[in-house]
């Protein structure tokens, strides 16, 4: 019995001393002593990379390697915004076309007394003074800008000089506009003013006909706000008033040829915005109602569509970041005192269609530059050719097209 039990006692103590012993796992040297018998967690935020392993079967096992999150979005809110990429870009404003005489007004020779044109053959030639169109370097969106515009008018109204026989030979007209936007309401409301400076050169066939004159236009006031609005892709709807106050004086330029109508013009406006990634199409409709019913009341309707051509997505100092050509159709019509050539109306105005084609640069994303030329292709025409350049320079905390319709 002795013997069978120290033969029992020997096959444990050498089943026991087979056994492998669990070797503790290896610890960072900064690891202090463990309290527990388990490893110190690896402090590093980089995940180790590991050679995936293959099973008995010669199929690649799955990667056991953590993987990184995304950015939860209260992260994502709290990224700089910078860059195209930070949100639904803008658009470029709309270039426009009128210009501050657009009536083509006659009379029977002799019907305006102290205008130096009365001895006209069929008739002469008496612009009423008026304000701007809403679609004159705007957009449907409000905007935190300040800005500068030039306008230049070739031949004005050059056909009808020619077919009354009067003594003009050429009109131009020359027009600085110097402007200021600012939004408020969480940018879906804003107010701006602009005012221009005009200068008239007329030549003529007749030594008392002709020279330049200059002077300060009418002041303008810019209402606007957005009635709807999608956050995702910048498209949106908006109205607003257009009012412009006789500030300036009751002739164009101040010119001594010619007299005309000098009222109050309120213009009550729509307009809207359609984007889809690159492309975009945006307008205005609107009313030109003078406080002076002998004047005439206008309907306009303006279109533009562009495309970005080229748009930077480097967050660097990029000097040009956008290239936005455009094409846009303007349309002015006279709801009252219709038609041209009429010896029993002092207004009559014609039915006028303008085309505007052009580019807008945008410069480190904060400023605009654009350029367009303009022509009329209804008669007769109130121009022969019009060249426009037109600088926007946007303030505040969010910089160029990617963040102005950034909600």
């Amino acid at each position: 019995m002795r013997r069978i039990s120290l033969l029992y006692a020997t096959v444990v103590v050498v089943a026991l001393g087979s056994q492998p012993s669990r070797a503790e796992p290896p610890r960072p040297p900064f690891c202090p002593p463990p309290i527990v018998p388990f490893p110190c967690p690896t402090p590093s935020l980089t995940p180790t990379p590991t050679t995936p392993s293959t099973t008995p079967s010669g199929e690649t096992a799955p990667s056991t390697a953590p993987t990184t999150e995304p950015p939860s979005t209260a992260e994502a809110a709290q990224a700089p915004e910078t860059g195209l990429a930070a949100g639904p870009s803008a658009v470029a404003n709309m270039l426009g076309e009128v210009l501050g005489i657009p009536p083509l007004a006659f009379a029977p020779p002799g019907a305006l007394s102290g205008n130096l044109l009365a001895n006209a053959k069929g008739g002469v030639l008496a612009p009423a003074v008026r304000g701007i169109k809403i679609s004159d370097n705007e957009s449907p969106a409000p905007q935190d800008r300040a800005y500068l515009g030039f306008n230049y008018y070739d031949n004005v109204n050059g056909a009808v000089n020619a077919r009354l026989g009067t003594a003009i030979d050429r009109l131009q007209v020359y027009r600085e506009t110097f402007g200021v936007e600012k939004t408020f309401l969480d940018r879906d409301v804003s107010i701006g003013m602009r005012l221009p400076v005009n200068s008239l050169n007329v030549s003529g066939f007749s030594p008392d006909v002709g020279g330049t004159t200059t002077d300060v236009g009418d002041l303008s006031i810019i209402l606007k706000g957005v009635l709807c609005r999608n956050s995702h892709t910048g498209s949106l709807l908006s109205a607003g008033l257009l009012l412009t106050v006789p500030t300036g004086p009751d002739s164009f330029a101040n010119t001594p040829l010619f007299t005309g109508l000098h009222a109050t013009l309120l213009q009550p406006y729509l307009g809207y915005l359609y984007r889809s990634d690159r492309f975009y199409l945006h307008g205005f409709t609107s009313m030109d109602i003078p406080t002076d019913s002998r004047d005439v009341t206008f309907l306009f309707n303006d279109v533009g569509v562009g495309y970005y051509l080229y748009r930077s997505n480097d967050q660097g100092d990029k000097c040009l970041t956008a290239v936005i050509p455009t094409f846009e159709v303007h349309i002015t019509t006279p709801l009252d005192h219709r038609g041209v050539f009429r010896s029993n109306d002092v207004l009559g105005s014609a039915d006028v269609v303008d085309l505007t084609m052009g580019v807008t640069l945008e410069l480190n994303r904060r400023s605009t530059l654009a350029l367009a030329v303009v022509t009329p292709i209804t008669g007769p025409k109130p121009f022969d050719v019009e060249a426009l350049v037109q600088f926007n320079y946007r303030f505040g905390g969010r910089m160029g097209f990617a963040n102005i319709l950034s909600r």
